[in-house]
């Protein structure tokens, strides 16, 4: 150790001797141009200094100095090295039975050559960084470039306006995005893959419960008499409850064994191998799906389990998206216009040469001139405007009538119909919903059916002759046949039975409660719980039975295929016949070169300008008194009728229901509906 550090020293000194030899140059240099006192030697990829100091620039003078010494150092360092490794090496040839020297000559090599390592590593490592670390040089830094500043274009001024309008798809979110299908469904949609998941399911539970009812069919038959144990012959061990063979004429010392469901061990088995593919593993199942056709498909319920709840997931994206867009309705109430409208409005925008754009609510829905679909300005001169129209010019000096909610029945508006656009997004976000907890239901219940099913086929596997028979041997007498017989014998007499004297007669069962083979009252208690649970599921799945019910007494009854096959058509018929269609054709053709202004003008009011319009009062609510929406007996009404089938019969539930509502709520309309005004 001392040798080393005394060689570190000499290399430190002799570094330093080389910095101060170069030293004064740098100073003499720097302090008056003076010529160069040392003749500096020649160092590969360095500059002497003698050499650039006249002809340098000013600034680069430094850093030459200091790329020079360090490559000086370098090569120093290198060459001491390269000596402290010969001399090493001579150490050692020379050390020949000398331990002690053998040893420092090897530290001074290994030293040597790990040092001479480290300083080209260091080397490598800075000029991979950046070679500016080896150069020691500034780079020049490159000129900025200037940008052109672009001309903006002054704002438009004068009676120039400007809308840019978001689209709110609602129809094509009920279908494309909660339901996912048109009618006929097509094959991929969520509506079939939830309606294949519980027709599969419902196939897999049918399997499970009859192949449970078969285990414990089977376990019945497993009984003490006439069981057969392994070794024909045996004698009670003293001290033991366990039997041995030891009569004369018998070898064998095990034990006697028995199984009591040796009759039907492989159908027990064989069965509880079918438990498990239906749970676990997969089976074949056929089933009718959506387009009644029969679909054969290998699964299992545990599959169906996960993909039912991701089916889950799925669908409560699409409800929030849905009670996304119900909320910026209500944000945008009173300036929302229908397509048909917007369509009119960007004809008579065009035609002044204004401006009127659209975007995209949602990217990943396609409008298609869905008539289902609201636009609401979000941008534009157009908001700080009172009231715009989409009349012509020469409609500006016609007088119209202003729509107030405050004014009486002469200054308010002929409404004819409604198009229920509140009602049919509460109908579809609730029976989503429903749907959502209906299969979420499933789930649990199919997992209490898996649990059951494990637990009986536990129960089962308790079946042994240990539990309930005692196995007794005898070892009197020969069998032949029925007959006892002293020649040809074929086999010692056995017999599990009670405890009985050293001719045991026929074969007993002991206490036929408490000891028998199986757990009979547990196997019989846990098939019925498999049972109940199958039931439920089938309540999930089909639904119980409905006969004359009202919507809100379904509430509880229906199931996932009923909400399938007789709730979702019902919506999408109504949003197309009672939304889509009045949305179309209620407004007006008002073309532009129209010169005069229609007696009549027809278009889309919302509930709020609509109040107390003049019209015909009928089933139809066409005079509105109220617009509700979020008071609470007004939706306890929506949740009590959105399950009717048909629409007539949802209108009869919720105006019964709104009949019965405290002052000022008897006379509710949904907030969101809209209403064919004449104008």
């Amino acid at each position: 150790m001392k040798k080393n550090l005394k060689y570190n020293l000499i290399l430190f000194f002799l570094l330093l001797f080389l910095f101060l030899v170069a030293l004064p140059g740098f100073a003499s240099q720097n302090l008056g141009g003076l010529t160069l006192e040392i003749n500096y030697p020649p160092v590969p990829g360095a500059i002497r200094p003698q050499d650039f100091i006249e002809t340098a620039a000013p600034e680069d003078i430094p850093s030459l100095y200091a790329q020079y010494i360090l490559n000086l150092v370098i090569w120093a360092a290198g060459i001491i090295t390269l000596g402290a490794l010969i001399f090493g090496g001579v150490r050692y040839l020379t050390s020949t039975g000398k331990p002690e020297a053998i040893t420092s000559a090897k530290n001074q090599i290994s030293g040597a050559f790990f040092g001479l390592l480290l300083l080209l590593a260091s080397f490598l490592v800075l000029k991979t960084l950046s070679p500016q670390f080896i150069v020691l040089k500034l780079p020049t830094p490159e000129p900025i470039p200037k940008v052109t500043k672009l001309p903006i274009s002054p704002p438009p001024t004068g009676e120039f306006r400007s809308s840019i309008n978001t689209e709110t798809p609602f129809g094509k979110i009920i279908e494309e995005g909660v339901f996912e299908g048109t009618i006929p469904w097509e094959e991929g949609k969520r509506i079939p893959r939830i309606f294949n998941n519980a027709k599969i399911t419902e196939e897999l539970a049918n399997k499970l419960k009859k192949q449970s009812e078969d285990l414990k069919g089977y376990s019945d038959q497993c009984t003490c008499r006439e069981t057969k144990p392994e070794n024909p012959c045996g004698r009670h061990k003293a001290g033991d409850k366990t039997w041995e063979c030891g009569c004369g004429g018998c070898s064998a010392t095990e034990p006697c064994t028995s199984d009591p469901c040796s009759p039907v061990r492989a159908e027990i088995q064989d069965t509880e191998k079918k438990n498990l593919e239906a749970i676990y593993s997969g089976t074949e199942i056929t089933y009718t799906n959506k387009s009644k056709e029969e679909v054969t498909v290998t699964t299992n319920l545990i599959a169906e389990q996960i993909k039912t709840e991701e089916e889950v997931r799925l669908l409560k994206e699409q409800l929030a998206r849905l009670e996304r867009a119900e909320k910026f309705m209500l944000e945008c109430y009173e300036w929302m216009d229908s397509l048909a409208v917007f369509l009119v409005n960007k004809d008579f925008f065009a035609f002044r040469g204004d401006i009127l754009r659209e975007i995209k609510f949602w990217n990943d829905i396609l409008i298609k001139g869905d008539w289902a679909t609201f636009y609401c300005p979000v941008s534009g001169t157009i908001l700080g405007e009172t009231e715009y129209t989409f009349l012509p010019e020469s409609f500006e000096e016609t007088e119209l009538m202003p729509i107030s909610e405050e004014a009486g029945v002469e200054e308010s508006p002929a409404c004819t119909t409604e198009a229920p656009v509140g009602e049919i997004i509460d109908r579809a976000k609730r029976t989503g919903y429903k749907l959502v907890e209906r299969m979420e239901t499933l789930i649990e219940w199919d997992k209490k059916l898996i649990d059951a099913v494990d637990k009986l086929q536990v129960l089962v596997s308790q079946c042994s002759s240990k539990r309930g028979c005692e196995r007794r041997c005898t070892c009197f007498g020969c069998l032949c046949g029925h007959h006892h017989c002293s020649r040809g014998c074929k086999g010692w007499i056995y017999c599990c039975a009670d405890s009985s004297p050293a001719y045991p007669g026929e074969c007993k069962e002991r206490d036929i409660d408490k000891n028998i083979p199986c757990p009979y009252s547990e196997i019989k208690k846990q098939l019925e719980e498999i049972q109940k649970i199958w039931q439920e599921m089938m309540y999930v799945i089909n639904g119980k039975d409905k006969g004359g019910e009202t919507p809100e007494e379904r509430l509880e009854k229906t199931g996932i295929l009923p909400i399938i096959n007789e709730i979702v058509p019902k919506i999408f018929e109504d949003l197309n016949s009672k939304v889509r269609e009045e949305m179309r054709y209620c407004v007006s053709e008002v073309t532009l070169e129209q010169e005069e202004a229609p007696d009549l003008i027809n278009t889309l009011f919302t509930c709020g300008a609509a109040k107390r319009s003049v019209g015909p009062e009928g089933p139809g609510g066409n005079i509105i008194q109220e617009c509700c929406f979020e008071e609470e007996p007004f939706q306890n009404c929506l949740k009590k009728c959105y399950l009717a089938i048909e629409y007539k019969e949802y209108k009869e539930c919720l105006y019964n229901c709104i009949e019965g509502l405290p002052p000022n709520l008897d006379k509710c309309r949904h907030k969101l509906n809209f209403h064919c005004c004449q104008l």
